[in-house]
């Protein structure tokens, strides 16, 4: 079969490799058709990951079809759609034995730390693979993982009705952010630079947007008259948390997306006089089922989600484009088939 590897930054190759023969009792043989290109795939690709090792398969949004099933494995069959969750943990350490097996002491993900889903099959355990309707278009099974990122994201803000959330960025990740929020109740006010992203984010129920290039964040709090409870920050530059720390209201909640190196500066002040809660957030902790059951009930609204779509022989074209066209992609997916 054939596997996709970035072999070390800027260069991807192609690899032919062996098609797994046996599967062990509590696994699936997944046969790939669709790899969604996350912007932590183009951080691996540039050499920006602080995770990732090289060569690795790249990929960690992917869907297919069960093509073999372990003797174990009693309520899954070939053919049916599945989606990957995309990491393994140990089950024993302090965070998997409180059920955050995501930021696992000992957590290796699939397209970082191992090979990922940008190849022909991929061996799963049967636990990390979800069952999707077969209504649901590839394209859409293929959201699903980051649509986690979102609900994972509001979760770790304890998001509750009625809150305003202000997402900082109408990227993907940003729009997940808002849909998983709005689903929970909220009031959404959300940020870019390019009024495009603002508009398509209004078809999700954004209440307020706001064009930062046009506008300071300062002054469209001001003009609403009303702090954000959850700030949610997408921009991930030093500044941005260190101005969601401060603009935050009082027993607030500000989550960041963010995972390079950069130190920000927040005073004790700032925290203490307003009882602001900082916290981190990564990949998810059991969003499959609430992703899967919103993409099926919001098919049609989802549908032109995904922008961009590349044969894998064009894999390489497709990163490109990702990388000079931020402003037209909302999701650029790779279909293997």
């Amino acid at each position: 079969m054939k596997a996709y590897f970035v072999e070390r930054p800027e260069k991807i190759v192609i690899r032919e490799t062996d098609i797994p023969e046996t599967v062990a009792d509590d696994e699936v043989l997944m046969k790939v058709h669709t790899v969604g290109i996350c912007g932590s795939d183009m951080h691996i690709f540039h050499g920006t990951n602080p995770f990732a090792t090289y060569p690795r398969v790249w990929g960690h949004e992917f869907a297919g079809t069960v093509e073999k099933i372990g003797n174990g494995v009693t309520d899954l069959k070939p053919g049916d759609h599945i989606v990957a969750e995309p990491f393994t943990s140990c089950g024993t350490c302090y965070a998997c034995r409180h059920g955050r097996g995501n930021v696992c002491e000992n957590l290796q993900v699939y397209g970082v730390h191992q090979d990922g889903g940008c190849r022909e099959y991929v061996v799963m355990k049967r636990e990390k693979v979800h069952l999707v309707p077969s209504n649901i278009s590839w394209k859409l099974a293929a959201l699903a993982e980051p649509l986690t990122i979102g609900f994972q994201s509001v979760g770790r803000g304890r998001v509750e009705k009625d809150d305003l959330v202000l997402v900082e960025s109408a990227g993907t990740i940003g729009l997940t952010c808002l849909i998983a929020a709005k689903a929970a109740g909220a009031r959404v006010m959300i940020t870019d630079l390019f009024d495009e992203k603002l508009e398509y984010a209004k078809k999700f129920g954004a209440d307020y947007t706001i064009n930062v290039k046009n506008e300071s964040l300062e002054d469209a709090i001001a003009r609403i008259g009303e702090k954000p409870n959850v700030i949610m920050d997408g921009v991930c530059t030093k500044a941005s948390l260190e101005q969601a720390v401060e603009l935050v209201s009082a027993a607030g909640r500000v989550v960041e997306l963010g995972y390079g190196n950069i130190t920000s500066e927040i005073a004790h002040v700032t925290l203490m006089k307003k009882e602001v809660d900082v916290c981190g957030t990564r990949l998810q902790a059991g969003k499959f089922p609430q992703a899967i059951k919103y993409i099926e009930e919001h098919q049609e609204l989802l549908e032109d989600f995904v922008t961009q779509t590349f044969p894998v022989s064009q894999v390489e074209e497709a990163f490109a484009f990702v990388q000079t066209h931020p402003g037209e992609v909302r999701k650029a997916q790779i279909v293997l088939e």
